[in-house]
């Protein structure tokens, strides 16, 4: 039976690994998918049509690199017990 810790860190690395690179091409992701098409500002009468459209592409590659964060974090937090304890 493989070491709990050894279990702990490959998957630890792997959901940081994805979660990081989430973050670094979230303007790529954004950009590829059209993700930005969909969200609509709350004061859209304040602004005009380019400022929209910058509000939303920043809105949405702030939410792809908060969804990133959000995968790694679990993977820090298994890191940090794996080298931590001594199970």
């Amino acid at each position: 039976m493989p070491d709990l810790n050894l279990i702990l860190k490959a998957a630890g690395f792997a959901l940081m690994a994805a979660g990081f690179i989430i973050v670094y091409a979230a303007k790529a992701i954004v950009d590829r998918y059209n993700l930005d098409r969909n969200v609509l500002p709350d004061f859209e009468n304040d602004m005009n049509g380019e400022e929209v459209k910058k509000y939303a592409y920043d809105r949405t590659v702030l939410n792809v690199k908060l969804t990133g964060m959000l995968i790694a974090l679990p993977g820090i937090i298994m890191v940090i017990l794996s080298f931590k304890s001594k199970i």
